[in-house]
């Protein structure tokens, strides 16, 4: 239903009509006002996602104009080049409509959006003060005309005369202010129509002028865009037939594996190898990494790098090289072979092992690391390529190739046994702890067996000269202090404390770690205990010379480790995660001069090897 008019003749009957009829225009331009407020809301939103828009093709038509394809091999192709530059092409194309969008925006903010909200403000609000001083007359007048009309007819006639011409001039001000507001508030009415109408005419020119300029690029760029079509669709063809090839290639090689050559004349030999951190420093634990190493014969060098990690934030450390710049994240660690040793199943709890001496490019050190190949085929190809030497004990056949735990000898903690334990060691000692390898190259095992069976038989034991070093030489007399400990039926490290040893090897802080290692020595019986002050008392010797000999607490335990603890099983079933514990908690035992006598004796001074282990 329409509004009632106002008429100005109202204005001076006032009736309750009149008043009715302006209430419902006031609420009607009220209405209209909040009306207004949502489209001038939605108005700002719609700029607001119009500029967001418009950045956003400014981006992208940036990252459009800078992305390059990698190519492979060292040049592109024609049709690679003009396939890139038709990306930088479309680049500037959006550059274009960027521009005429931006330019839209702006045309739209002046145009529409700030039009729209003057008229909110400066229409539809400005009948509210000229409301205010109707209401405000109304109300004078009205109270006046009450206070005059209830003056007594007794006052004095000039008292009642004053008060009629006050209220005559209030009454005009209040029909004047009455016309006033009817004028505007049908003005107001009758303006809205058209000039909100008009606002948005003049929206509606400026969007559809963004979409002309769009519709003239895509004319202009048309003959460009079909040419490119016409490149790709040669790009896809030629793709096609090298995929076809790659194919056939890959068939081919999936066939015939063995015929594949890898190296492509980069290394003599590359692959993966499991290799322990034999670095210098005091450590608790034996851990194998897989790394990637490659080999060169005529140089020497030796590089392994980590497996591929995604991040590439790294800093390379001192006396690393990046192998390129285009796979910067991949850090290479070189040295030099000095020689490469094979490695005896009885030297170490892991198949297909070997040692390399190398020396550090960085810092000029020499330091031994262990590998562990894949296969023993694998070994036998990366010491061939590194002119590794073959430990004599391998050479022989599989017959001869027992395992030392295996022979029978039942070694014991008696007195004999003792006897036998501070002659070999002290036969080594005197011929010197210095020997570059010691307790890794085996001796001829049936020597070792003789040395030990005549030793510990009360009625040989007195004929045996372990000085005679034609008879007996130093890898028999190494490997027998070896075979003594591992002929035993139980460990020196027995099993009732064997988890107690696993458990207190895993803990990370060292000192805590070395006073739980050194609580599970003191549950050994007195003769374990005696025994294993024996061996580590000389194997902290052997340490003190690793510069020579090569062999650290790391290289002992990983002999030892296996021998002095392992769990109630097989040989075969030993598993090689118990076997790296065992070196770890034999490097804990023998490390921070823990093989001193008085530790194995007094509880109090075991306490203390945990202060000069950690000096």
């Amino acid at each position: 239903m329409g509004l009632q008019p106002l008429e100005f003749s109202d204005c001076y009957t006032d009736s309750p009509w009149f008043r009715q009829s302006i209430q419902e225009h006031e609420e009607s331009l009220s209405r209209t006002n909040n009306d207004i407020k949502g489209l001038v809301k939605e108005s700002k939103n719609l700029l607001s996602a119009s500029i967001d828009y418009g950045k956003k093709l400014e981006s992208f038509s940036k990252r459009l104009k800078e992305f390059t394809f990698s190519s492979i091999g060292e040049n592109m192709t024609d049709r690679e080049k003009n396939l890139t530059s038709s990306l930088k092409e479309y680049g500037h194309i959006f550059d274009e409509i960027a521009s005429v969008w931006q330019t839209n925006i702006e045309e739209t903010k002046k145009h529409f959006y700030e039009p729209l909200e003057e008229f909110r403000k400066t229409q539809l609000q400005a009948y509210k003060e000229q409301k205010k001083k109707f209401d405000k007359s109304s109300e004078q007048y009205y109270k006046l005309l009450q206070n005059t009309l209830s003056l007594s007819h007794k006052k004095k006639v000039e008292l009642l005369q004053e008060q009629d011409k006050e209220l005559f001039f209030t009454k005009s001000n209040f029909h004047g202010q009455a016309l006033d507001y009817v004028f505007m508030l049908q003005e107001i009415q009758e303006k809205k129509k058209f000039e909100f109408v008009e606002i948005f005419t003049q929206l509606m020119k400026t969007y559809f002028k963004c979409y002309h300029e769009g519709q003239r690029l895509a004319v202009e760029q048309d003959g460009y865009i079909s040419r490119t079509e016409e490149q790709l669709e040669a790009a896809k063809a030629e793709t096609e037939d090298a995929r076809n090839k790659a194919d056939t290639l890959m068939r081919r090689m999936k066939t015939n594996p063995a015929d594949v050559q890898f190296m492509n004349g980069r290394w003599s030999r590359c692959g993966y190898l499991y290799i322990t951190n034999n670095h210098s420093g005091v450590r608790l634990t034996s851990k194998w990494s897989r790394l990637f190493c490659t080999y060169n014969k005529e140089s020497k060098l030796f590089q392994h790098a980590q497996p591929f990690q995604t991040s590439s934030s790294s800093v390379l450390p001192t006396g690393r090289t990046q192998n390129s710049s285009s796979a910067a994240s991949v850090q290479m660690d070189t040295c030099m072979v000095i020689r490469c040793v094979g490695r005896n199943t009885d030297t170490i709890d892991k198949r297909f092992c070997f040692d390399l001496e190398v020396e550090e490019l960085a810092d000029g050190s020499i330091r031994t690391m262990t590998c562990q190949a894949i296969s023993d085929d694998d070994r036998r190809q990366w010491m061939n390529v590194m002119d590794g030497i073959v430990p004599e004990h391998s050479r022989e056949t599989k017959d001869t190739k027992r395992d030392e735990g295996e022979m029978g000898i039942q070694f014991q903690f008696d007195e004999m046994g003792f006897k036998l334990l501070d002659n070999i060691i002290g036969e080594i000692e005197r011929r010197g702890v210095d020997s570059e390898g010691i307790y890794r190259i085996s001796g001829v095992m049936s020597r070792v067996e003789q040395l030990i069976s005549q030793s510990i038989n009360p009625a040989t034991t007195n004929s045996v000269d372990f000085s005679n070093e034609d008879e007996v030489d130093f890898t028999t007399l190494t490997s027998s202090l070896k075979l003594c400990f591992r002929g035993m039926e139980e460990p020196v490290c027995t099993y009732r404390i064997h988890n107690g040893f696993i458990e207190a090897s895993k803990h990370p802080d060292p000192k805590i770690r070395f006073e739980k290692i050194m609580r599970c020595v003191r549950q050994l019986p007195e003769a374990n205990r005696r025994a294993l002050k024996v061996l580590t008392h000389h194997l902290y010797k052997v340490t003190q010379h690793q510069d020579v000999n090569r062999m650290g607490f790391s290289n002992l335990g990983v002999v030892f480790g296996p021998t002095l603890l392992r769990q109630k099983q097989s040989e075969t079933e030993r598993t090689a995660a118990a076997g790296q514990l065992g070196n770890s908690i034999a490097v804990g035992i023998t490390d921070g001069k823990c093989g001193r006598s008085q530790q194995f004796d007094n509880p109090k001074l075991l306490d203390s090897g945990v202060d000069r282990w950690k000096r």
